[in-house]
């Protein structure tokens, strides 16, 4: 159910990033963006870092999550 909530946003397609899940119309991968977070970094911060809205930041961190 919340893979479905989010497919909105986040994005799997196998000619970016080796299939691996992205931030819709990027090519941030999840993974990465969770790596950070769990690391200690805001998400402001990595927001910043990627020039993209901190909402997408908190969804790609959810959908890890919920992988």
């Amino acid at each position: 159910m919340l893979a479905g909530m989010l497919e909105v946003d986040i994005l799997n397609i196998i000619r970016i990033a080796f299939g691996r899940p992205v931030i819709a119309g990027t090519r941030i991968p999840t993974a990465e963006v969770a790596e950070r977070f769990n690391a200690g970094d805001l998400n402001m911060d990595i927001a910043a870092d990627y020039e993209c809205p901190a909402s997408q930041i908190e969804e790609a961190i959810r959908w890890e999550r919920a992988a």
